[in-house]
């Protein structure tokens, strides 16, 4: 995948509960030097809010709302349609969407989120079917 502007590599992970993405994050300056990297949670309308990664700083300079932004939320939520919960990772290289991956289990469920509030504020979002018999 070629780099933007930036010489970053653009990547969305939609955080969907039965097809509704609730939050993403995007991450800069990490494509060469993973330790350089910056992560922030954002809403479905790209207003960042006081949530990241633990393991990665804070976001600290606006990023804008990549174009076709609302066709990367329309692509997440039909992927996402069949399922309590799933992570849809998508690119966008100046407006020019790539899917990248399905996930279930965010870091293999170990993701430490800063601050540990936004733990609680996730896990309100699944609303998981009783199993029928």
């Amino acid at each position: 995948i070629e780099r933007d502007e930036n010489n970053d590599i653009p990547d969305y992970k939609f955080f969907c509960f039965d097809g509704k993405v609730k939050y993403l994050y995007t991450m800069v300056d990490y494509v060469d030097n993973h330790k350089n990297g910056r992560c922030s949670f954002f809403t479905p309308e790209f207003q960042q809010l006081p949530y990241r990664r633990s393991e990665y700083k804070e976001i600290n300079r606006p990023i804008p709302k990549p174009e076709k932004f609302d066709e990367m939320i329309e692509i997440a939520e039909i992927l996402s349609k069949d399922f309590p919960h799933v992570r849809v990772d998508l690119y966008n290289i100046n407006g020019r969407i790539i899917f990248g991956e399905l996930t279930f289990y965010n870091a293999s469920g170990y993701t430490v989120f800063t601050p540990d509030e936004f733990d609680i504020i996730l896990g309100k979002e699944f609303d998981l079917p009783e199993k029928l018999i």
